[in-house]
């Protein structure tokens, strides 16, 4: 197993992209391997929930490690895994905001310059920017 990121790749590779996302890009001290990021992306569909269920996983494995003192010095890994956990959740918050809604049903109102009928799409968070005033 090993770990590779490049940068000019996120566009078009999966596992760059949730590396850039979790800030998994030392790869000579990568927390994950290629593998096991291949494999989250399997079981996620969308490139945030991977990143999440990584960002996850990298809390697992720094709950699993010893904190360390050396006299005046200390690593400790309870905070690493508290952060790790809290990059999951901004992750999820930021792939529901992403997400698409479907329409179970179009109106026959809704049609397109072809006179097709056209579906409606909304995005969560679609109309927080600004309250209706009940005018025009």
């Amino acid at each position: 197993m090993g770990s590779t990121y490049d940068a000019d790749d996120l566009a078009t590779n999966r596992t760059n992209l949730v590396r850039f996302l979790t800030g998994d890009i030392d790869v000579t001290d990568a927390w994950l391997q290629d593998e096991e990021i291949e494999y989250i992306c399997t079981l996620q569909d969308g490139d945030y929930q991977a990143a999440a269920m990584a960002a996850r996983r990298m809390s697992a494995i720094a709950a699993g490690m010893v904190d360390k003192t050396v006299g005046p010095l200390s690593r400790r890994y309870e905070t690493l895994q508290q952060k790790f956990m809290s990059l999951a959740k901004q992750l999820d918050s930021e792939s529901e905001e992403t997400a698409t809604v479907t329409p179970i049903f179009t109106s026959s109102t809704d049609v397109d310059a072809d006179g097709k009928d056209s579906p409606m799409y909304f995005r969560y968070g679609h109309f927080d920017y600004g309250v209706y005033n009940g005018s025009g």
